[in-house]
């Protein structure tokens, strides 16, 4: 949908005309929250997807990886843990469906105790983040679209102050957002979430020293002799060896979505239909994807995975190692 939501609702409709069986590992920023619901009313089950809140309360909807706004509260967890103290902020802001997991992360950072100092609400598509790094440097905005205001304002000159990064973008802003701080000679410590996108870590520099990033799927950076990743890896450098640098966090929701399907579709076996489909999907209890926890659904709305790995980058380059196990809320 390329960040176009008229875009999106026309492939929607497109799908519902041409009867499809379901729809899987969709992944559209601007339309999925909206075109769930659209799919859904007909029938069309929709499995997986990036995390947004419309999959966790419609009954044919099978998420496979945790509600974003699960991930505000584990961010503002994390940044306790890690010990900052004065952080700055940067969403997404052009996105509708990310302002309350927004108001959660500021709201949950305020209640852990954390001091932030200024949100910054980039655009998706936003091409230079010079004038974002200044303000994440010295502004003290708050949100627009609810949740805790700045309950810190760094002093003139200080040093270290903000010292932590908070950021919640797409894989393709992160490489902006970290040149602008790399012009801007900015060194905080960074915390984000899925920042281990193939493609863009060559690129990256002292801005990713040290950084800690979440992720509701085990990383293939340092997994690759997990069945799961070995088998996702090999199968994208065979069929689609030009996208194999392309890979990403959501990649990997796509890639679960498609397991899941099969599966349901294996146990509805020459039988498959729209109504068999969903009553296997259903049926599936602790089903084992081999990089997440198991997933369960049943009937009613499904929120099968509330657990997220910490993962730092140890060295050049985003190269990044687990930090923990499953970490669930």
């Amino acid at each position: 949908s390329k960040y176009d939501a008229s875009a999106a609702h026309a492939c929607a409709e497109q799908m519902i005309s041409q009867h499809v069986l379901a729809v899987v590992g969709l992944t559209a920023p601007l339309g999925e929250n909206n075109e769930i619901p659209t799919l859904t009313s007909h029938g069309i089950p929709v499995i997986g997807g990036l995390g947004t809140p419309a999959e966790y309360t419609n009954s044919l909807s099978f998420p496979v990886s945790a509600n974003f706004y699960r991930y505000g509260t584990a961010i503002a967890d994390e940044a306790r843990a890690l010990g900052a103290k004065h952080p700055a902020v940067v969403v997404l802001g052009d996105v509708p469906w990310v302002h309350p997991v927004e108001a959660n992360l500021l709201n949950r950072l305020s209640a852990d105790g954390v001091g932030y100092t200024d949100v910054e609400e980039v655009s998706a598509t936003q091409a230079n983040y010079t004038a974002t790094v200044f303000n994440l440097q010295h502004a003290h905005h708050g949100p627009s679209g609810g949740g805790a205001g700045p309950n810190y304002q760094c002093p003139p000159g200080g040093q270290g102050c903000p010292d932590y990064v908070i950021a919640a973008l797409d894989p393709f802003s992160y490489h902006r957002l970290f040149d602008a701080m790399e012009a801007a000679g900015w060194y905080p410590h960074v915390l984000g979430a899925g920042l281990d996108k193939f493609n863009v870590q060559r690129s990256y520099d002292k801005e990713i020293y040290g950084a800690h990033s979440l992720v509701p799927f085990l990383s293939p950076y340092d997994h690759q002799s997990n069945p799961t990743v070995r088998s996702y890896l090999g199968a994208v450098e065979h069929f689609y060896p030009g996208q194999f640098q392309a890979l990403d966090i959501y990649t990997q929701h796509s890639w679960t979505a498609a397991m899941v399907f099969v599966a349901a579709a294996k146990a509805a076996g020459s039988n498959l239909t729209q109504a068999t489909l969903i009553q296997q999907l259903n049926a599936l209890h602790g089903f084992n994807t081999g990089w997440s926890v198991p997933l369960s659904y049943g009937a009613g709305a499904h929120d099968p995975n509330h657990c997220f790995t910490y993962t730092m980058d140890k060295s050049p380059h985003g190269s990044w190692s687990t930090t923990s196990g499953w970490i669930c809320s």
